[in-house]
C-alpha cells in the first residue's frame, strides 16, 4: 500500500478507475471500491501524482476493464495473458498483457479471472497444472488481445499449454484449452499431487481417519463421513464457495447451505453418510456467494419459517431464498436490489437461526462490502423477510467481513446505552479490526480501530465463548510476509484497545481464511491444507488437535482448497466447502472420550406449565475441576411461559473415570392460555478445566398446558411433488403434551400410483417418542423417475395403532405431479442482469417497490426441451402475447404497474403457438402497497408513580394505593402502546409530557389516564386511587 499522502491519494483516485495514472498503489484495494466511486466520487477535473486527470479519461481508462469484467464478482480484477506480453505490473489491463500464466497467477487474488490469449504457453512442472486446475482463479484459454479479450472462443484462438500431464488433459480442455501433453515419466511426488486433486473430484462415502488417512485425504482425529462433489451436484457449478448450515426445528433435519459459483444449493445432511441435494436457487455467476439464515415461530401457523439470505458481487443481488417448504421444496423469494460480498445476521443462535432474545435487540441482517457508502457494514430489518430495509450503516471503511457478541460484564460500561449488556460488532475491514457499539442497532458507534504487523488483508475472525478473545485471519500474509498459516489472537478486555496476545503459527504455507469456534475447540478453513482444528482451552496457547485435508494435492501459499466450514449442526458434525472438491461432512474425534466430557443427559426435556423443569447435565470421565456455562433460550415459548435465565455448572476433581449430574433448574409459568406444544433451548458453551463439550451440546425444552394428553398426526394432510426430486418425506408431529412415551405404525397405500414403478415400496413401519421428546418424526418414500409422460398419480400414507396417545390427522395423501409439458409457474424477472426476483403465486399481493417499471413476467415450463413458444393472455382478453425463445419473459406490466392481474400461459410444441398445446396455468395477483392499517391497541405498556408501589399489569385497568402523609407529591411516568398517546387528567397543561407532577392531598386522590390508539378510535381509561394518610400528632 502506498505509504506517504500523495501516494494515499494516488490510490484514492485508482479506486475511482485511475489506476494506470496511479503505479505505486494497492490495486486490490482499488477495486474493491470501484463499484461504489465508479465516477460520482470525481470532481470534474483532478490532478493525480502530476497528471491532469478529466471525467473522460477515467472513462478511457476504466471502460475496457468495465465490458470485461460484466459477469465478474465485486472484488474480481481480470488479468491478461499474451505471447506479446511481459511479466511486470499487475496484468489488469488488456493493452499491457503478461507473458506467462505463472506469472498472472502470483499477482492474481481469489476470485480473479486469468484470460489467456491464443497462442503456445510452457508449464515448467505439475504444480502449474494443477494451479490452473485447482484455485479459486480462474484461468481460461481462447481469447483474443486485438478484442480486448471480450470473447472467449477457443476454436477461432487456439491457446495451447505445453508440458500438461497427460492425466489434467480433459480439466484444462474444459477451461478452453489446447493441450500439448507431456506423456514422460513423472516422479513419485508428483504423481502423489495429481491422485490428490483427481480424488476430490468424485465424491465417496465414509472412511474412518486411521493413521492419519480417511481413505486418500491426510487426516488427524477428524473422520470423512461423506463427499458430495462437484459433479454430484445437479447445476455442476464451476467452483463452490461458502457454507452454512441449520436445523430445521419443523422437522429436525439438518441442511448444508452450499454458495456456488451459479447459485445456492441446499443439501440435507441429516444422514451425514448420504447427503441428499433438495434443490438449487440459481443466481449469477459469481466466486465470492456467502448465506446466513433466521428461523422464527409463526404463533398463527405454529410452524418455524426458515429464509437464507444469500450475498452475491457485482452481477448478482442479495438473494431470500424460501425454505419454510423443506423438506420437500426449496424457492427463491425474493431478490433484492443490492449487492454484497458477506452477510452476517446478529442475534441469532448459530445453529437453529432463532432469535436470541428478540426484546433485548432483535435480529438485524448485515451485509458487508456492497457498492453502497462505499462497502461499509450496512444494518438490514429482516422482521419481514420479503422486504428487508436499511436501518443504519456504520460509517466506516470496506467491510469484508464481520461477527457480533453480547457483552455482559463491566466492558458494557463503554457503551452508550449504559445498560447491563451490550451488543457489539466486530468489523473486519481489510487493514484494521473495528468494533462498533451496536446497543442503539440504528445509530453504531465505533469504540476502536486495530491493526497489527504484516497486516495484509484483514479478513475475519471469531471470538472464544466467554467473548474475552478474538481469532483474526489475514488473507495476504503468508503470501506477502513469505509466513507458514499464522492466525492472530487479540485480548478484547478493553473494547477501546484490543491487545495482540499470541500469534499461532501453523506447519505449512497455507492461508488461513474463516475460522468459528465451537466450545474450547476453533474450527478453520485453511484453504489447500482444508479444515483445521485447534484447541482454545488456553486462548493463548492453540493447539492443533484435528485435520482434514480437503485438498490433498498441495499445501501451497494460493486460493484453493477449503473455502468456509460451518460446526454448529446439532448432530456435532462438521460441514467443509472446497473450492473444486464440493462438500465434505466430517466428524470431530477430537472430543472424544479421551477428554472430560460435558453434555445432555437426554436430547430433549418436556413438562407442563406451573412445575420447574430439571436439566440434567452430565460430566463423563476423570481428572481436574471442570465447568460450562449454560443459557436458557426462550425459542417459541415467552416469558409469560417460562423463567430465562444463565449461569455456569461445577464438578470436582476425581481421580476415577465417574459420570456425574448436575442440574439447572427452568421455572415454567402458567399463564391459563390454551397454547400448541412450545419449545425452548438450553446451550452449553465455554467449558473450563479442560473438558470438552459433547457432540450435542444444545437440548430442546418442550412445555405443554397443564393436564393435556398426547396426540400425533402429519404436518401435511396433502403434498404434490415432482418425481424428479426422488424422495418425498413425510413429516408426522407430537402434539398436546411431551410427557409419557408415545409410538404409531405407519403404512405406505397405493391409489393410482403404482409401487415399484412410480414409488419404492415402503415396509410398514413404527415411530416412537421417548418421554419429554416432541420433535418431529420423517417417513420417506424414495420415488421412481422414468422416462414416461404420465398424469398426476398419487399414493398415500396411513397411521394407526397409536399408543400413549390419541391420532389427529391420520392420511396424508401424496400426489405425484404429471410430468407432460407444462406451465408450473411465473416470475417477476429483470432483463438487465437476466435474473429471476420474486416469484409471483395465486393471491399475491406485490409491494410497487418489489416491481420496477417494465419488469419483466418469465413463465416456467416443465420439459422445456419439448417447448417451442408460450402463449399469455392478461386479464382474459383476447389477444395473446407470444414468445419463442426462452426463457419466455413477457414485458405486460408497463411503467406504472399497480393494480389487478390474471394471468393464463399454455406452452405449445411448435413456434408461434402451433402444434400441441400443454397445460395451462392461471394465477390472479395484485401490485400495490398495501393500506396502512393504524393499531386499535390502547393499552398502557408501563405505569410508575414515584414513592408508590403499583404493581402494575397493562390488563389491570384500576389500582388503589396508600402512602403515608409524608408523601405529599409524585411523579407519573408511563408508555402508551406503539403509535398511541395518553392525556394525564384532562385540563392539565401537561398532561401528555412525561414525568407529570400530581400534588396528593390528605385523604384520597384520583388520577386518570386516558389512551388513544394509533387510529384515534379505540380508548381505554386508566384510574389510580391514592389515599395520603393524616399525620398523626401526639396525645
Amino acid at each position: 500500500m502506498a505509504s506517504n499522502e500523495t501516494e494515499r491519494d494516488c490510490c484514492q483516485q485508482a479506486t475511482d478507475g485511475v489506476t494506470a495514472a496511479c503505479p505505486g498503489c494497492d490495486l486490490r484495494a482499488a477495486w474493491k471500491l470501484r463499484i461504489g466511486c465508479r465516477f460520482g466520487n470525481l470532481r470534474p477535473h483532478q490532478r493525480v501524482a502530476g497528471v491532469f486527470v478529466t471525467r473522460a479519461l477515467v472513462i478511457a481508462l476504466l471502460v475496457p476493464l468495465l465490458l470485461a469484467d460484466v459477469a465478474r464478482g465485486d472484488d474480481a480484477i481480470p488479468r491478461y495473458v499474451a505471447q506479446q506480453g511481459e511479466d511486470r505490473g499487475d496484468c489488469s489491463l488488456p493493452v499491457r498483457p503478461c507473458r506467462t500464466v505463472q506469472y498472472a497467477l502470483s499477482v492474481a487474488g481469489k476470485g480473479d479471472q486469468v484470460r489467456v490469449a491464443g497462442g503456445a504457453y510452457q508449464l515448467t512442472d505439475v504444480g502449474d497444472a494443477l494451479a490452473i486446475v485447482g484455485s479459486a482463479v480462474d484461468v481460461r484459454g481462447g481469447f483474443d488481445r486485438f478484442d480486448h479479450f471480450l470473447q472467449q472462443s477457443p476454436t477461432t484462438n487456439r491457446t495451447s499449454l505445453v508440458g500438461v500431464p497427460v492425466a489434467l488433459r480433459a480439466h484444462l480442455e474444459a477451461l478452453g484449452f489446447h493441450v500439448v501433453a507431456d506423456r514422460k515419466t513423472i516422479g513419485a511426488t508428483d504423481r502423489a499431487a495429481i491422485e490428490g486433486f483427481q480424488v476430490t473430484q468424485a465424491g465417496q462415502g465414509a472412511a474412518p481417519c486411521r493413521d492419519n488417512a480417511a481413505g486418500e485425504y491426510p487426516c488427524k482425529d477428524v473422520d470423512l463421513l461423506s463427499h458430495l462433489a462437484r459433479s454430484d451436484l445437479s447445476s455442476s457449478p464451476a467452483s463452490i464457495a461458502d457454507v452454512w448450515g441449520f436445523v430445521d426445528l419443523n422437522t429436525e433435519r439438518e441442511y448444508a447451505l452450499l454458495g456456488m459459483m451459479n447459485g445456492l444449493a441446499v443439501v440435507d445432511v441429516t444422514d451425514p453418510t448420504a447427503p441428499v441435494e433438495v434443490g438449487t436457487v440459481p443466481g449469477a455467476l459469481s466466486g465470492w456467494r456467502d448465506v446466513k439464515v433466521t428461523q422464527r415461530y409463526d404463533v398463527g401457523e405454529d410452524r418455524w419459517n426458515t429464509y437464507a439470505y444469500v450475498s452475491t458481487e457485482y452481477g448478482g443481488r442479495l438473494v431470500v431464498v424460501d425454505l419454510t417448504e423443506l423438506p420437500n421444496h426449496v424457492r427463491l423469494a425474493r431478490r433484492s436490489d443490492t449487492s454484497a460480498h458477506n452477510v452476517y445476521v446478529s442475534n441469532v443462535d448459530y445453529t437453529t437461526g432463532v432469535p436470541l432474545d428478540e426484546s433485548r435487540a432483535p435480529p438485524v441482517l448485515q451485509v458487508l462490502g456492497s457498492p453502497v457508502d462505499r462497502g461499509a457494514a450496512r444494518t438490514f430489518d429482516v422482521q419481514d423477510p420479503l422486504r428487508v430495509r436499511q436501518v443504519a450503516a456504520t460509517g466506516g471503511g470496506y467491510s469484508h467481513d464481520a461477527t457480533s457478541m453480547w457483552v455482559s460484564d463491566e466492558r458494557a460500561a463503554v457503551c452508550k446505552a449504559k445498560q447491563e449488556v451490550c451488543e457489539v460488532l466486530l468489523d473486519f475491514n481489510e487493514t484494521d479490526i473495528e468494533i462498533w457499539d451496536y446497543s442503539d442497532q440504528r445509530a453504531p458507534e465505533l469504540l476502536s480501530s486495530t491493526t497489527y504487523d504484516n497486516a495484509g488483508y484483514v479478513h475475519s475472525g471469531w471470538w472464544s465463548e466467554d467473548s474475552r478473545f478474538l481469532f483474526v485471519h489475514d488473507e495476504f500474509d503468508e503470501r506477502d510476509a513469505e509466513l507458514n498459516t499464522t492466525v492472530r489472537v487479540f485480548d478484547l478486555a478493553d473494547l477501546r484497545n484490543p491487545e495482540l496476545v499470541h500469534t499461532w503459527t501453523g506447519p505449512t504455507g497455507a492461508i488461513d481464511h474463516n475460522g468459528y469456534v465451537r466450545g474450547n475447540r476453533y474450527y478453520m478453513s485453511t484453504y489447500s491444507r482444508g479444515l483445521t482444528v485447534l484447541d482454545i482451552t488456553d486462548p493463548l496457547q492453540p493447539i492443533e488437535v484435528g485435520l482434514f485435508d480437503t485438498h490433498p494435492a498441495s499445501d501451497d501459499k494460493y486460493y484453493g482448497g477449503a473455502w468456509g466450514v460451518y460446526p454448529f449442526l446439532p448432530s456435532g458434525n462438521v460441514l467443509i466447502s472446497d473450492i473444486r472438491g464440493g462438500l465434505y461432512v466430517v466428524g470431530d474425534r477430537t472430543r472424544s472420550s479421551d477428554h472430560i466430557q460435558i453434555g445432555f443427559a437426554s436430547p430433549t426435556f418436556g413438562g407442563e406449565e406451573g412445575e420447574d423443569l430439571s436439566i440434567e447435565v452430565v460430566r463423563r470421565g476423570a481428572g481436574g475441576a471442570v465447568s460450562v456455562d449454560y443459557t436458557v433460550l426462550a425459542g417459541s415459548a415467552g416469558i409469560t411461559d417460562l423463567t430465562t435465565s444463565s449461569g455456569t455448572l461445577h464438578w470436582p476433581s476425581t481421580d476415577g473415570h465417574s459420570v456425574d449430574v448436575e442440574s439447572l433448574s427452568v421455572p415454567l409459568l402458567r399463564d391459563d392460555v390454551a397454547e400448541p406444544i412450545e419449545r425452548a433451548f438450553v446451550r452449553l458453551s465455554n467449558p473450563a478445566g479442560g473438558a470438552v463439550l459433547a457432540d450435542i451440546n444444545m437440548a430442546y425444552l418442550f412445555v405443554a398446558d397443564p393436564g393435556q394428553g398426547a396426540s400425533v398426526g402429519f404436518a401435511d394432510t396433502r403434498n404434490a411433488i415432482d418425481e424428479t426430486a426422488k424422495r418425498l418425506l413425510a413429516t408426522v408431529r407430537r402434539l398436546g403434551s411431551p410427557l409419557g412415551e408415545v409410538s404409531v405404525e405407519y403404512e405406505v397405500g397405493s391409489l393410482s400410483a403404482v409401487p415399484g414403478s412410480d414409488y419404492v415400496e415402503v415396509e410398514p413401519g413404527q415411530l416412537s417418542w421417548a418421554d419429554g421428546d416432541a420433535t418431529a418424526r420423517t417417513i420417506v418414500v424414495p420415488l421412481v423417475e422414468d422416462n414416461d409422460e404420465e398424469l398426476a398419480e398419487q399414493f398415500e400414507i396411513r397411521l394407526s395403532s397409536p399408543t400413549g396417545a390419541t391420532l389427529s390427522d391420520d392420511r396424508l395423501v401424496v400426489e405425484i405431479n404429471a410430468d407432460g409439458m407444462a406451465v408450473t409457474g411465473f416470475t417477476l424477472f429483470d432483463d438487465a442482469p437476466g435474473q429471476d426476483l420474486q416469484p409471483i403465486t395465486d393471491g399475491m399481493r406485490l409491494a410497487t417497490d418489489a416491481v420496477p417499471g417494465n419488469t419483466g413476467i418469465r413463465v416456467e415450463v416443465r420439459k422445456p426441451d419439448d417447448v417451442r413458444s408460450v402463449g399469455l393472455t392478461v386479464d382474459g382478453a383476447d389477444d395473446t402475447h407470444t414468445d419463442n425463445e426462452a426463457p419466455y419473459v413477457f414485458h405486460v406490466l408497463g411503467d406504472s404497474p399497480e393494480g389487478e392481474y390474471t394471468l393464463r400461459a399454455t406452452p405449445y410444441t411448435q413456434s408461434n403457438l402451433g402444434g400441441v398445446s400443454g397445460e395451462p396455468l392461471v394465477v390472479s395477483f395484485s401490485i400495490g402497497d398495501e393500506p396502512v392499517v393504524l393499531s386499535r391497541d390502547a393499552m398502557l405498556m408501563e405505569l410508575e408513580l414515584s414513592g408508590i408501589d403499583l404493581e402494575f399489569n397493562t390488563d389491570i385497568a384500576d389500582y388503589e394505593a396508600t402512602v403515608g402523609p409524608q408523601v405529599a407529591r409524585t411523579t407519573v411516568s408511563a408508555e402508551a402502546a406503539a403509535g398511541a398517546t395518553y392525556a394525564i387528567g384532562r385540563d392539565d397543561a401537561d398532561a401528555t409530557v412525561d414525568g407529570h407532577q400530581m400534588d396528593l392531598a390528605i385523604g384520597m386522590n384520583s388520577l386518570e389516564i386516558e389512551v388513544t390508539a394509533e387510529d384515534g378510535e379505540a380508548r381505554r381509561n386508566y384510574t389510580v386511587k391514592v389515599v395520603r394518610a393524616p399525620f398523626v400528632t401526639g396525645p
